[in-house]
């Protein structure tokens, strides 16, 4: 279930939420981020959110950190595990990026 700009924290089924993963839109405020983890959190719903940049981490989440931050390389992990060093980082790589590698590779050979 998506969660549109215009729709309100309120009409989430929290009940049938067993995780709750965001991004982190940055630059854009993330006053809405920030409300929904907070929601999740509050109702013992694991959270998730999906880093795929390198810089500005440490205000993509301002007052309520994800229980796990997934990362697509090796450069990202690093910097998470630096600023979120109690947090479970994981490694997902980019599913897009692995498409394109394995095309490719098929294509020039």
């Amino acid at each position: 279930m998506g969660l549109s700009w215009n729709q309100s924290i309120a009409e989430i089924p929290w009940k049938e939420i067993v995780a709750c993963i965001v991004g982190s839109s940055w630059p854009y405020p993330p006053k809405l981020h920030d409300e929904i983890l907070g929601s999740a959190k509050n109702r013992k719903i694991t959270t998730i959110g999906i880093l795929d940049g390198w810089e500005n981490f440490e205000i993509r989440w301002p007052i309520h950190v994800p229980d796990q931050i997934w990362v697509m390389d090796e450069h990202a992990l690093e910097i998470t595990k630096e600023i979120f060093p109690k947090k479970k980082i994981v490694l997902v790589r980019n599913p897009y990026i692995e498409y394109v590698r394995s095309n490719l590779r098929t294509q020039t050979k």
